[in-house]
């Protein structure tokens, strides 16, 4: 399987999820791969 180098490193990866958003869950799996869990905030 073809692989790329990556061009983000995980701090600026985890920075900008973060960033787009707010309180979501980052996980780091085998073979250099990641989740992000975000839940949507409930209306008021």
């Amino acid at each position: 399987m073809p692989i790329q180098d990556p061009d983000m490193a995980w701090g600026e990866i985890r920075r900008a999820a973060q960033h787009l958003l707010p309180d979501c869950r980052f996980r780091r799996h085998l073979l250099w791969r990641y989740s992000l869990v975000w839940d949507k905030p409930k209306p008021r």
